[in-house]
C-alpha cells in the first residue's frame, strides 16, 4: 500500500507540475503564466496530497 502525505507547506509542493497541469488542462487557467500561479500560491493556503514514493 503506498502512503500519503498532505500537506500546507508549500516548499513541498512542486509548483512547476502545479503551472502545468494549470495552464494545460483547465478551461479557467489555461495559459496563465508561471509567474502569476507562484504569485497566487505564495497567498493562498495551499494543499498537496503526495504520495510516499515520490
Amino acid at each position: 500500500m503506498t502512503s500519503i502525505n498532505i500537506t500546507t507547506n508549500l516548499d513541498e509542493i512542486n509548483l512547476d507540475t502545479v503551472h502545468e497541469w494549470l495552464s494545460t488542462d483547465t478551461h479557467w487557467a489555461k495559459g496563465r503564466s508561471r509567474e502569476t500561479v507562484e504569485r497566487a500560491a505564495q497567498s493562498s493556503l495551499n494543499f498537496g496530497v503526495l504520495s510516499g514514493d515520490k
